[in-house]
């Protein structure tokens, strides 16, 4: 088997920690040079490895995420666990991550949301038979893996990894939706700008953005990869 590395060399830690998890895997000879790979290493932090999952999230590869970020949140391994991973005598739990695909693709949310200027959006959400309209700043849309970020923070439920769903939290809502809404992961939802006081952006994992379209559809699956999480 082959391990291939995705790690943020702009972190100290992570410098300090990859010549000798590299000399461990070449001595092992599991380290990856071409061709496929079988294990995914991720060191850095949440952003890191939401940076990672675009590239393995249609491979049947195993993740095992080593947060080295001073903020991280994700739960994972230390690099002490590295022989008991690689003899396969680790306790871990896994789990293949939803995400949304909207213009882009998401592992932890999407957000639509005004811009700089302080203006509010009208929006109509479909999910099925569940029609809902709100008015404020706009909305989060994540899923369980992004239920403990950014929708966490805006008031939102943190759903369990092993639910099927999509989470959607309106933000500073002041009419109309104002709570949660759980839809499962198997209904595509639409979200409508009805009226907009000013600019409004589709926001992918906190990092890609685009101006919003009127109609924005955003549907579910789920990654062929696992990320594995100790137990």
């Amino acid at each position: 088997m082959k391990i291939k590395i995705f790690a943020n060399t702009k972190k100290l830690k992570v410098r300090k920690s990859l010549p000798g998890i590299k000399k461990f895997l070449k001595k092992s000879k599991m380290l990856w040079k071409a061709g496929k790979f079988d294990f995914a290493f991720v060191l850095g932090g949440d952003g890191w490895l939401l940076k990672t999952l675009p590239e393995v999230y249609d491979k049947d590869v195993d993740i095992f995420f080593f947060p080295m970020g001073k903020n991280t949140q994700t739960k994972g391994f230390k690099t002490k666990d590295i022989p008991k991973i690689v003899s396969g005598r680790i306790k871990r739990e896994t789990y293949a991550p939803l995400f949304l695909r909207g213009a882009r693709i998401a592992f932890n949310d999407i957000v639509i949301k005004t811009g700089k200027v302080a203006r509010t959006v009208k929006c109509h959400l479909k999910g099925g038979e569940k029609t809902f309209e709100w008015e404020g700043d706009g909305a989060i849309v994540s899923t369980p893996l992004g239920s403990t970020a950014y929708n966490f923070a805006a008031g939102g439920p943190v759903v369990g990894k092993s639910i099927d769903a999509i989470i959607v939290t309106p933000m500073m809502s002041f009419r109309g939706l104002s709570q949660s809404v759980i839809f499962p992961f198997s209904k595509p939802l639409e979200i409508s700008i009805i009226e907009k006081q000013g600019d409004v952006w589709e926001i992918y994992d906190g990092a890609e953005t685009k101006p919003a379209g009127r109609k924005i559809k955003i549907e579910a699956g789920k990654s062929r990869c696992r990320i594995n999480f100790p137990k």
